[in-house]
């Protein structure tokens, strides 16, 4: 059956799918991106616990538990959760010992201690739109750290071409076919649906196409608004919350902030 013949479409979240945080595990461009040895390089370097705002599946929360770093994980989604808990499950106890897990938002937490390190990896701040929740994060996150504490985030810079690109366009594929351990297969295309520029947000649109061991494929579409940031907005946004910006990288091999950076790594401190 084709794709386009799909028997039923899903719309859903992380928050509401268990097949969706199923799904991301398999995203090859996850699996290879190279944004964790960074973090378990600075989670190290952080000499105390850290804390992980939207942890997802464990994808970097594992690693820097397994560098022997005491480490909390905080995501709104559980079955997000779920999947992080059944991976901690079957680590060693020695990496378990290092891990706790906690449901909650990023906007409005109280886990009643302080941290060495807060994270906020792979853009989860770029899911908060309005100005409100952007400060109330921040001002949850500068009372849970240490007065010597920091503050690490990316973000993916602005880059017109790409936004154009997506927007509009038929679904662009991301995801080539996959195989996935069930026996069924994936394939996700993504595309822009909508851009607001007077407001810095895409309505990003992602399709799940599964095939079944017959060939039978049906779709699960994953469609949310995405908060594009500038760099000196950050820096002003970041002062307005009583933090002060230190370095600002442009990719995880430590490299400054260049007209031609894919990311923009913000490393923020209490001012």
């Amino acid at each position: 059956m084709a794709e386009k013949e799909a028997k039923h479409i899903d719309e859903a979240g992380y928050d509401s799918s268990p097949e969706l945080a199923y799904l991301y595990d398999f995203i090859p461009m996850y699996e290879s991106r190279d944004d964790f040895h960074f973090f378990v390089n600075e989670a190290i370097k952080s000499s105390g616990n850290c804390l992980e705002l939207g942890c997802g599946t464990g994808r970097i929360l594992l690693p820097i538990a397994r560098a022997g770093v005491d480490i909390v994980g905080l995501d709104t989604s559980h079955y997000m959760l779920e999947r992080a808990s059944e991976k901690v499950a079957s680590e060693h106890l020695d990496v378990q010992k290092h891990i706790r897990l906690q449901r909650g938002n990023m906007v409005n937490f109280t886990l009643g201690e302080k941290f060495s390190l807060v994270t906020i990896p792979f853009r989860a701040f770029m899911h908060l739109v309005s100005i409100e929740d952007q400060m109330s994060c921040l001002r949850c996150v500068k009372e849970h750290l240490r007065p010597d504490g920091r503050l690490i985030m990316d973000f993916y810079q602005v880059n017109p071409a790409i936004i154009e690109h997506l927007l509009g366009r038929e679904e662009i594929e991301d995801t080539p076919l996959t195989e996935l351990p069930d026996g069924s297969s994936l394939r996700r295309t993504v595309r822009i649906v909508e851009a607001h520029p007077s407001k810095q947000v895409n309505e990003i649109e992602m399709r799940y196409y599964i095939s079944d061991s017959e060939s039978r494929v049906r779709c699960q579409v994953h469609r949310f608004p995405m908060r594009y940031f500038y760099p000196f907005e950050l820096e002003h946004l970041l002062a307005r919350c009583g933090f002060q910006v230190d370095r600002m990288l442009g990719n995880f091999n430590g490299d400054p902030l260049a007209d031609d950076s894919s990311e923009i790594i913000v490393i923020a401190s209490c001012s």
